[in-house]
Order: structure tokens, then sequence, then C-alpha cells
């Protein structure tokens, strides 16, 4: 079982002006960020910017937290893109504790079947604890607790589910 301590925080990526990953102030956000108490963090956050990295600054990032902060390390794999979150996934091994992973987010309203099929073929064989990510407002697919079920059934482990839906009766079930 992954140690998550609260607060859990998504990182923001800082840019410089010209697009570029400001390296220098993301090492004094994570050293800030310790020294408030802060001891688990998501990778490739969930703050909006991640879709618009590509996989090569993905890694980057999850590589440069790693050697940076101390504390348990959620790498965010979320892509809608098969490939692309399981070279993610890899990519995240020896770098992050767990990983993070929405539904696809381009295609919404998705049945709970097809659902399953992109969670089973993009987390086969991958050994990292996984947390699902509840974002519908985002992706337009609900994590039910009927695709929940199916995924524990193939045998996945699933460490947690991270709930930006603001549903408490959601949470709840």
């Amino acid at each position: 079982m992954v140690n998550l301590q609260g607060p859990i925080v998504a990182l923001l990526t800082p840019f410089s002006a010209n697009g570029e990953i400001e390296w220098q102030a993301f090492e004094s956000y994570l050293s800030a960020l310790s020294c408030w108490g802060v001891r688990t963090v998501i990778a490739n956050g969930t703050t909006g910017e991640f879709p618009s990295l590509t996989l090569t600054e993905r890694q980057e990032i999850v590589e440069f937290v790693k050697a940076h902060f101390e504390g348990t390390i959620i790498n965010n794999v979320s892509a809608t893109c098969v490939s692309d979150v399981q070279e993610l996934i890899a990519g995240s091994k020896g770098y992050a504790d767990s990983i993070l992973l929405l539904p696809p987010y381009y295609y919404s309203a998705c049945e709970d079947d097809g659902l399953c099929r992109f969670f089973v073929s993009a987390l086969s064989g991958k050994t990292l604890p996984t947390m699902l990510y509840h974002f519908p407002q985002h992706t337009g697919n609900p994590l039910r607790i009927e695709l929940v079920a199916k995924l524990l059934d193939h045998g996945f482990r699933i460490e947690g589910i991270k709930d930006s839906s603001g549903d408490l009766a959601h949470v709840l079930n």
C-alpha cells in the first residue's frame, strides 16, 4: 500500500515566458512544500498543464520531482492514447510510488465496457500501485462503482480514487 500523508498536493509546473519548464522555480517550489510539511505530491499534476506537455517533458518532470522531493510521489499518467499511458507508466518505475489515471478525456459519455477496455489495455502488465481519477466535469466519463468492480474483477489492484467531482454522494458510495 502507498504511504499517503495529507495534504496531497497536485504540483503546478512553472514555465518561463517562452514556454520552457522553469526548473529553478520548480526546485524552490518543491523545497517550500517540504518545509510546509507536505509529504505527498502528484507529479505532472492535475492542475491542467499535463495534456500540453510532451511525453519527454512529463518524464523529465517525474525524474526531477524524485530528485528534489523526499516524500511520496504519485505520477499522473493520464492520456487518451493507450500507448502513451503505457510509456508514462513504464517511465514512472523507479521515480513514482504510484500512478494516477483519468478515463479518456476527449471521448465523453463512454459506456463502462469501453472505459474498462481502455483501463485494461493501459494497465495490463503494469506493476505500480494504481489510483484512478474521477473528474467527470472534464472527462465526460464518470468512474461508476460498476466500472471499478469490473476492473477489480480483472485483477487490478486499485489503491484509491482521487475524486474531483465535488459530489459528496458519489464519494460516499
